[in-house]
C-alpha cells in the first residue's frame, strides 16, 4: 500500500524526463513548458493527507459540539 505514492511518483517523474508529462505553453513573447504530470502526482499523494486531515477535524468539531461547561 505504501509503494503506491513512490510508484506513481517515478511514473510522473519519467514521463516528465521523457517529454510526455508536459504541455508548450505560449505566454505572451516567449514559451513556458508546464509540467502537469507534477501536478497529477502531487493530488494522488495529498488525497490521504486530506483525508487524514478532515478525520481529525470532525473529531475536533465533535468533541465541541458535545462538551458541557
Amino acid at each position: 500500500m505504501h509503494g503506491i505514492g513512490p510508484l506513481i511518483a517515478g511514473c510522473a517523474y519519467l514521463a516528465i524526463a521523457t517529454g510526455q508529462g508536459s504541455v508548450v505553453v505560449c505566454e505572451g513573447a516567449g514559451m513556458r513548458t508546464f509540467y502537469s504530470a507534477r501536478y497529477i502526482d502531487w493530488s494522488f499523494k495529498l488525497q490521504p493527507l486530506l483525508g487524514l486531515a478532515m478525520m481529525a477535524m470532525h473529531s475536533w468539531m465533535r468533541r465541541g459540539a458535545t462538551a458541557t461547561p
